[in-house]
């Protein structure tokens, strides 16, 4: 698609650095105690020990999870709650700010922000004159990211037509990613910012063939195979270099932008996952099918691979944007797949992310064809099933039974109190079947109110709360944990066959006139880190197995 060649990534990549480095920072969405998320925590994998990284990737296999594109300074307590209760994450937080967020859970994944192949300098006043305020990154605090002119070196910085070459939509320099010096300063520099942060990881912003990424003082070729070739070896030379560095304690994610290029060659799975802008409605509502196929295809394939994907959309505004945005999202998803929607700075939440979707019935294919059937994109979920139409032409599909539509009403900035608004909502309409027009998804679910467990974060020896939703008023609820994993297990008393090894039963409680009931616990493990597996049966049947790491 030669269509696609620098005007894409230069639109989004402005908006997300201009956000970067004006500190308007945001917030994302994830996964409730009821809903889906708290499981995300559930499923937060080993701790270091296990994996080698300070903090695992939370699994998202169950639900929505939203790793929300940072979180502003001077939250509330309680929405700083919501944050670490609802969110899998962020990037850009200073220590002080990442603290808070870790002692409500310690599990928070926080990645460091940084410029992928750049030397952040002064922001742009006019005709590409660098003479605005200094860009900071965080060291603990804020900082200047330029080390002062006497400190910089002349080989550091990659050149063309014997000039440093100037970024002029943002003002940054672009650095030679091959040379030695530069590599040993920049990532030395890293590796400490990410130590005094307590980071996870690496942000790392607009790391793409440069010709692909807006202005440039002097201009670089709008199209030059061999340009585009050179700088290729470049970013993945450097993935490679990082990955070293890093030595598999902390996660190496590049915003990649729209990816939708089609010279763009760059191999990334040699990093441990993509940031992507322009995610799903928006690079639909620019470029049609052809440019919402190719950006699915590339990131199918990196979470095929079992890398980690990040989807930011900026279209927050319209419902209908949003449904289609989240059923590209599940169309797509596999354990390491994280989802946002950008509106403004202050924490958000979107009550579509709550759909009890469940888990796919099958991983994530190489390729959308391989989902592509009666004209619309299709995948199943164990709790529904979701549809997505990016072609030009209104499609109906009869659905073989009657489903649950979601329909989400509000949503937005998170109050100063944490708490939801009531009148943001989800209803459900019965369909049998469904007419999607150009641009619409639909994320339809068996059973709005399934039964389920989950619980929050469980520290050790700290009384936890698990919850039960979905179940038969009246009802003996059965309360059963383990440490040894899943295992199918009869339990002939109640007709069912639990998902536990050696399962232990916690406790018996009454099912309300809501179908809830809830168990208190201060979980002990065998060893620090362990995985608490949790499930919750009543005659007849049994709920999900949740997991959790006890920190």
């Amino acid at each position: 698609m030669q269509a696609f060649l620098s005007a894409v990534p230069a639109v989004r990549s402005f908006l997300r650095f201009h956000r970067q480095h004006s500190f308007a920072e945001r917030r994302r969405g994830g996964v409730t105690i009821a809903a889906s998320a708290m499981i995300a925590f559930a499923l937060a994998g080993e701790r270091a020990s296990a994996t080698g990284h300070q903090r695992p990737l939370p699994d998202t296999s169950y639900g929505v999870h939203v790793f929300v594109d940072g979180l502003p300074h001077g939250m509330s307590p309680e929405q700083n709650q919501f944050a670490a209760t609802h969110y899998a994450g962020t990037q850009k937080m200073t220590r002080a700010d990442a603290d808070l967020l870790r002692a409500v859970n310690p599990g928070f994944l926080i990645l460091h922000y940084r410029l992928g192949m750049g030397l952040g300098y002064r922001s742009i006043t006019s005709n590409c004159n660098p003479a605005g305020g200094w860009f900071n990154i965080i060291d603990g605090n804020w900082v200047q990211e330029w080390p002062g002119d006497t400190n910089v070196q002349e080989p550091w910085f990659f050149h063309w037509n014997n000039q440093r070459v100037l970024q002029c939509n943002w003002g940054w320099y672009l650095m030679d990613l091959d040379n030695p010096s530069w590599r040993t300063n920049w990532s030395n520099a890293v590796l400490q910012q990410i130590a005094h942060n307590d980071d996870d990881g690496l942000f790392a912003d607009s790391f793409m063939v440069p010709n692909f990424l807006g202005n440039w003082n002097p201009s670089l070729p709008i199209v030059d195979l061999a340009f585009e070739s050179a700088w290729t070896a470049k970013l993945q030379s450097f993935m490679s270099y990082m990955h070293t560095r890093f030595a598999g304690q902390y996660y190496f994610i590049p915003n990649v932008g729209w990816w939708v290029t089609s010279r763009d060659q760059v191999d990334f799975s040699l990093a441990d996952g993509v940031f992507i802008e322009g995610f799903a409605n928006d690079v639909y509502d620019m470029w049609g099918e052809e440019g919402w196929t190719t950006q699915i295809d590339r990131l199918m394939g990196l979470i095929h691979a079992g890398r980690a994907v990040i989807g930011e959309s900026n279209d927050s505004w319209s419902s209908s944007g949003r449904m289609f945005t989240l059923a590209t999202y599940l169309l797509i998803k596999g354990d390491k797949t994280y989802l946002t929607y950008q509106s403004g700075q202050a924490p958000e939440w979107w009550p579509e992310y709550e759909v009890p979707i469940g888990t796919p019935l099958s991983p994530t294919p190489a390729s959308s064809h391989a989902l592509l059937a009666d004209g619309l994109y299709q995948r199943d979920y164990s709790n529904g099933r979701v549809l997505v139409n990016p072609t030009s032409t209104p499609r109906t599909i009869d659905l073989g039974a009657t489903y649950l539509r979601a329909l989400p009403s509000g949503g937005g900035g998170v109050p100063w109190n944490g708490v939801v608004p009531s009148a943001w909502h989800v209803d459900y309409a019965p369909a049998s079947q469904v007419t999607l027009q150009p641009g619409e998804g639909a994320v339809l679910v068996i059973d709005s109110s399934p039964y389920e467990i989950s619980t929050g974060v469980v520290s050790t020896g700290v009384l936890a709360n698990v919850a039960v939703g979905g179940a038969t008023p009246g009802k003996r609820e059965m309360f059963f944990f383990t440490y040894a994993g899943e295992a199918a297990t009869p339990f002939p008393s109640l007709g069912v066959t639990l998902g536990l090894s050696h399962p232990v039963l916690g406790a018996v409680s009454i099912a309300d006139a809501n179908g809830h009931a809830s168990w208190n616990h201060a979980f002990v493990p065998p060893v620090s880190g362990a995985t608490l597996y949790l499930q919750a049966a009543e005659r007849g049947r049994t709920t999900n197995v949740a997991q959790t790491i006890v920190h």
